[in-house]
């Protein structure tokens, strides 16, 4: 219990000082060790510590990468976006103009054709 306590109050140093120095005094269970034991106790310690804030920086530094490479995409796929709402709207524009024309034309051959009609004088053919 008073391991743990120290882990939490001073960390890594208060972890290293009780393995080194008291260990031996506070379990009564465990053989007493020598200082080279205690020594790599230690740096086991330490070496787990550091793999694990390794790992960790791997993590951040991937959901970092990660995220970046989202915000690319969807970047990209916005201008994308943009780009066929404005073909569209282009389109929409050239079938109302299409649609203007034929009607114009319509119009013409309408008006030809009742000109034509007035010209022509046998009833069978109007």
């Amino acid at each position: 219990i008073s391991f743990s306590g120290l882990v939490r109050k001073f960390g890594i140093l208060g972890s290293s000082w009780f393995t080194l120095f008291n260990l031996n005094t506070h379990i009564g269970i465990v053989e007493a060790q020598s200082l080279t034991s205690r020594i790599i106790n230690i740096i086991e310690i330490i070496s787990v510590f550091l793999v694990l804030a390794y790992l960790v920086n791997q993590y951040v530094l991937f959901q970092y990468y990660s995220q970046l490479q989202l915000k690319k995409l969807n970047f990209n796929l916005e201008q994308q976006n943009e780009e066929v709402l404005n073909r569209n709207r282009e389109n929409v524009t050239l079938i109302k103009e299409v649609h203007h024309r034929v009607k114009n034309n319509l119009q013409i051959i309408i008006s030809l054709l009742r000109m034509k009609r007035s010209e022509i004088k046998s009833e069978e053919n109007k």
